[in-house]
């Protein structure tokens, strides 16, 4: 279980999770992924009242042509010799597991681009922005997301013009009219 706490308002990380920061920052530094975005539940955890996952999901953008059929191999070649491992699609680092997602459209890509830039512990990263993640959510459409959509909308943690702006540009109305209803 990834332990990242929010104590009297502020946000906490374990040793293990600011290591894992550590190597995706060092990962950009050194080319092996270009932009990076924390997004999914880690994201959303950053922002509303936060709930179990067991897994990082960075969005990430990859210069240069990745093999086709082995999409992971430069990420593998960077962290197989730092000892950290594949397992499946995700990674083991530090013991957490960490999911690189190539976009998967220009929603994440946007939000990847627009992401805000934190720091906690000292540890300075890319995640989300609350709207986004919220946008992500409505988009993906699984109940457990419009549950977590709708805890961004009640405890007020989204600029509403944003969203709604966001909402029209990825043609999300119909997705958002279920919420509201949820």
């Amino acid at each position: 279980m990834i332990a990242l706490f929010v104590l009297l308002g502020q946000c906490r990380i374990s040793t293990t999770v600011k290591k894992v920061f550590e190597v995706i920052n060092q990962m950009q530094a050194d080319g092996v992924i270009d932009i990076y975005a924390l997004g999914g539940a880690m994201a959303a955890n950053l922002y509303i009242d936060s709930f179990p996952t067991i897994d990082f999901d960075f969005f990430v953008s990859v210069s240069g042509a990745s093999p086709a059929l082995d999409p992971l191999r430069p990420r593998i070649n960077y962290l197989e010799p730092l000892g950290y491992k594949p397992k499946g699609v995700e990674f083991e680092i530090e013991g957490e597991l960490v999911q690189f997602i190539p976009f998967p459209d220009k929603l994440s890509e946007d939000a990847a681009n627009n992401a805000r830039i934190l720091e906690i512990d000292d540890v300075t990263f890319r995640a989300f922005a609350p709207e986004y993640v919220v946008a992500v959510m409505l988009k993906t459409g699984r109940l457990k997301d419009f549950a977590r959509a709708k805890m961004f909308v009640d405890q007020g943690t989204v600029d509403m013009d944003t969203l709604q702006e966001l909402i029209e540009r990825f043609e999300l109305k119909e997705q958002w009219q279920k919420l509201i209803q949820f």
